[in-house]
């Protein structure tokens, strides 16, 4: 996997994303940062599999609340099984 730099303004997300896919590599990953927002995406032969954002309000189950498909009592109870499963893990 080769390391790459640049500014998103000059290159474009779209063009990006292409270019990722293109690549086709077996896995790769894109980091974007904007002060202290990072976001990453994972790829796997240029297809994204997985994204993290350090926004909070971007985590998946915080979206599906606020979307309506789960309710509030169920992303806390699924958050608090995943930290017990993560201490215990420790």
């Amino acid at each position: 996997m080769q390391e790459k730099w640049g500014k998103l303004s000059e290159l474009g997300f779209p063009r990006l994303l292409h270019n990722i896919f293109a690549a086709k590599d077996p896995a790769s990953i894109l980091d974007m940062e904007d002060g202290k927002i990072k976001k990453r995406i994972f790829f796997r032969i240029g297809i994204p599999v997985h994204a993290i954002s350090n926004i909070l309000n971007e985590v998946l189950g915080r979206v599906m609340v606020r979307k309506g498909i789960i309710t509030q009592e169920i992303y806390e109870k699924y958050l608090g099984i995943m930290l017990t499963e993560i201490l215990l893990n420790e």
